[in-house]
């Protein structure tokens, strides 16, 4: 969806209608009532917090996305907004510290990063900004050589992000993964084609479309 056109409220629509009908049907694995939202930093983990149902200015109310009568209702699920470095792997076997644990276990992994959502299992995931959130491709040593510093940070990024949610897939179980962005295409240094749209693709409302449909302001050259 292209930038100004309602990520947000989407996500929002989705976050409603998987909580709501988890608590009205508790025994159906297709609906989740534990919601992750993963983002790139804490600048857009900030404006998220209106997917909080208890938040003040919650996009629930804002844009009527769920009756009144059912607010309460959707409180009862469980939310976690957090970006993506959270999920970076701890390793303290090189600390100085007397007890030394090692690497970080997938169950440890989960206990520290989904702390919000406590034990829950069954876990909707939203990843924001998503083209930050791919699978990268093995590349031959020589062009690894040759990418910038920025390449390289874009790919380690990507990495953590995937590898976090397995983990969490492994041992939690992820219900359902959405991914929000306005440009769903693989960056230089993906090991990928270069500007080739992500496969996974199930809707496209671009730029053109979001000013034909008088969403967004009509760029002036």
């Amino acid at each position: 969806m292209a930038t100004g056109s309602g990520k947000t409220v989407v996500m929002g629509m989705v976050i409603a209608w998987q909580v709501l009908n988890k608590l009205a049907y508790p025994q159906d694995r297709r609906f989740s009532d534990a919601v992750l939202i993963v983002c790139p930093n804490l600048t857009i983990c900030e404006r998220l917090q209106v997917l909080l149902p208890w938040h003040k200015r919650n996009y629930y109310e804002t844009f009527d996305l769920v009756p009144r009568g059912m607010m309460e209702r959707l409180q009862q699920g469980k939310f976690e907004i957090t970006n993506w470095h959270l999920f970076q792997p701890k390793d303290d076997s090189r600390s100085r510290s007397v007890v030394q644990r090692g690497a970080e276990s997938d169950t440890a992994f989960c206990r520290r990063v989904l702390k919000e959502l406590g034990n829950k299992q069954n876990i909707l995931v939203i990843n924001d900004e998503a083209h930050h959130a791919y699978r990268p491709a093995p590349l031959p040593d020589e062009l690894r050589e040759k990418l910038s510093s920025e390449e390289i940070a874009e790919r380690e990024e990507a990495t953590v992000w995937v590898s976090g949610l397995d983990r969490i897939h492994t041992v939690r179980g992820i219900n359902f993964c959405v991914d929000f962005s306005a440009t769903p295409f693989y960056i230089k240094g993906s090991g990928h084609p270069e500007g080739k749209p992500f496969p996974w693709i199930v809707s496209d409302f671009g730029l053109v479309d979001a000013i034909e449909a008088g969403i967004v302001k009509i760029p002036l050259a």
